[in-house]
């Protein structure tokens, strides 16, 4: 233990109702303090309360850390580590503590013994204490100066809550002032209602200039952010959806981890489902959990681009990505393949609604589309891609969505057009995708009873497969043999891959836009679609590969003229 009498910064900080995940006994938490009756525990074990030696001793110069807190009482901590891949747990440094007037205290942890783990602190009670701003802190000198460049994808704008702009220039606000030197919004929304709301919100935050860019839907969307920021000031360029939470101090935690790694990382963040912050929803196995593998998000596939810092040399080196829709895989295999590490960093996290709840109907054909693609480049046999697509739409076709599983298989077309389509492709194509893309709503007004759903334990996931099987085969087969049920609503966030009962008529209620969507089975289309996928599988196993047309998209030539024609300023 030791008094605070040396030079520190402050990496780690965020309000205690974050950190906390158990509290046992009569404690509770109040603004930035942890009130306790005696005989009470507290671990201060959540996602954002633990310290992740795995990756800060591995990745950075930080060997050495402090637990500081304030504290008024009697009471024992306990600095406990748990080993990422095990789970194992042992206690690292134990101290009792006893004072009468409030006092500061900084234990010290010494990082190489616990290389491969976390760390949390737990405190035990003695007689009624209280615990003011508890953090981890370091006196490690940064490795380089860095400054954030932020481009900020907005695709949706829900009406009676915190515009997505506003809510992030609060955040900003919050932040150093030296962290976040260049801001670029890039405007999905229908109404393209975010310059509206980046001129409401400059007149009350002291904020950096900010550039709205509206979305040309011909590019890839992190195509389009890379590009809009080529060239400035900063020495990285941090991309966030817009529609994520963000912690208070996740713009200074971004830029004290680029400080202090010992070379040039790429961050990706850990994506969070907001109801429950404890289940990530783009990476692997859950990093909240334990025991937890620290390599399994490093896969190219492996989508944690909620958030995603990036050198802004990078993209002198290896060019933009390919103008796909979700071009983000893509950007992430190629770094890996030239050597750039990327790091999904667990406490460096955002929380967002999954993405097979937001994205729309006509998703599924850039799904599908980029998905042939990547295998190309990602060098994945027909096989696989097959099976991935064949389950894409058996998904399709037992929940009725009639209308994703045409524009998949449009999708697939579009890929049989190869490279120049791709290239070709405009917003004028994308907006007669999207209004012919438009599912069928019900009135509010008409009542129907809700279907109850069984939900599958993960471990059925060979037994739901085959349900999901069976229950095509019946529809393509036996028509008649639907229940008697002949209509019913379910809500979007519980509809399983395979759900029963399946009446002839259901309406999926999304959350979202709080909408009945109709879904309606139909054995001709239904028959329609899988005779359509079957020939377009056959086509595309005798197609010849496109190595030779994605290879020139990648040339440096290519994205010198490709960059410099998007960089031309909008009409």
């Amino acid at each position: 233990m030791s008094d605070q009498n040396f030079v520190q910064s402050i990496y780690l900080r965020e309000p205690c109702d974050k950190l906390v995940m158990k509290m046992y006994g009569n404690a509770h938490v109040l603004e930035q303090a942890l009130i306790c009756s005696a005989g009470s525990k507290i671990k201060i074990d959540g996602l954002f309360g633990r310290f992740f030696a795995s990756h800060w001793f591995n990745e950075t110069n930080i060997d050495r850390v402090f637990f500081c807190f304030r504290f008024r009482g009697d009471i024992a901590i306990s600095i406990i580590a748990q080993d990422m891949v095990t789970g194992r747990e042992w206690i690292v440094t134990q101290y009792a503590c006893q004072a009468d007037d409030e006092r500061e205290i900084a234990l010290p942890i010494d990082l190489q013994e616990c290389a491969q783990a976390s760390l949390y602190a737990q405190f035990s009670c003695n007689l009624p204490s209280s615990v003011h701003d508890p953090r981890w802190t370091s006196d490690a000198p940064p490795l380089r100066s860095c400054s954030l460049a932020l481009v900020a994808i907005v695709s949706e704008a829900p009406e009676g809550v915190l515009h997505p702009v506003e809510a992030l220039a609060r955040r900003i606000a919050a932040a150093d002032r030296s962290a976040v030197i260049d801001i670029h919004i890039i405007d999905l929304t229908v109404d393209q209602s975010c310059a509206e709301a980046v001129a409401q919100i400059s007149s009350i935050c002291d904020l950096p200039p900010i550039r709205v860019d509206p979305f040309a839907p011909g590019q890839g969307v992190l195509q389009r952010a890379l590009a809009v920021v080529a060239c400035g000031r900063a020495t990285h360029i941090l991309i966030l959806s817009g529609e994520a939470s963000i912690e208070p101090s996740f713009f200074d935690r971004v830029r004290y981890i680029l400080c202090h790694a010992r070379e040039d990382i790429r961050l990706s963040a850990t994506y969070l489902d907001r109801h429950s912050l404890r289940i990530p929803v783009m990476v692997g196995p859950g990093f909240a959990r334990s025991p937890i593998d620290a390599n399994a998000c490093q896969r190219p596939d492996s989508d944690g681009w909620g958030a995603i810092a990036l050198p802004r040399e990078d993209i002198c080196r290896h060019g933009l990505p390919f103008p796909l829709h979700d071009d983000a895989r893509e950007y992430r295999q190629r770094l890996m393949d030239g050597g750039r590490k990327m790091l999904v960093w667990p406490d460096v996290a955002v929380s967002g609604r999954p993405r097979l709840q937001t994205s729309p109907p006509w998703a599924a054909f850039y799904e599908a589309r980029d998905a042939l693609f990547l295998r190309v480049w990602q060098r994945r046999s027909r096989t696989a891609t097959a099976l991935e697509l064949s389950g894409k739409l058996l998904t399709h076709l037992i929940h009725y969505d009639y209308l994703r599983a045409n524009l998949m298989l449009k999708g697939m077309a579009a890929y049989r057009a190869g490279a120049p389509a791709l290239l070709a492709w405009s917003g004028k194509d994308h907006a007669e995708l999207v209004a012919g893309a438009a599912p069928r709503y019900r009135c509010e007004g008409q009542r129907f009873p809700p279907l109850r759903t069984r939900r599958l334990s993960p471990r059925a996931s060979g037994r739901c497969a085959w349900k999901m099987i069976r229950a095509l085969m019946s529809d393509l087969f036996l028509p008649g043999l639907k229940p008697l049920i002949r209509r019913g609503f379910v809500r979007a966030e519980n509809l399983t891959p395979y759900f029963e009962p399946r009446p002839k008529l259901i309406l999926i209620r999304h959350a979202a836009t709080r909408r009945l969507e109709e879904r309606q089975y139909d054995w001709k289309r239904c028959w329609s679609l899988v005779a359509g996928f079957v020939c377009l599988m056959v086509r595309l196993a005798l197609r010849r590969r496109t190595e030779f047309h994605l290879n020139s998209m990648a040339s440096f030539d290519f994205w010198n003229v490709h960059s410099d024609a998007q960089r031309q300023p909008n009409p």
